[in-house]
């Protein structure tokens, strides 16, 4: 019988100055990117934003909507 363990991961409560700096940077080309109108680019910014708020303890962008359904 096979056995399966759940975690729980949360995002960081607060970023350090590292990340923060980061997580502005790419914040100001995310908007660059939406003002041109680069949906890809903005896509992968966005998902990159998500990856660092949510610490290194994960490297793998967040799922989206149709993989938490499956």
């Amino acid at each position: 019988m096979s056995q399966h363990e759940l975690f729980v991961i949360d995002r960081k409560p607060q970023l350090g100055e590292k990340e923060a700096g980061r997580v502005a940077s790419m914040r100001g080309k995310l908007t660059i990117a939406n003002s041109l109108g680069l949906k890809a680019q903005a896509k992968s910014i966005k998902t990159d934003i998500a990856t660092v708020e949510r610490g290194c303890l994960i490297t793998t962008p967040p799922m989206t909507d149709s993989e938490l359904v499956i």
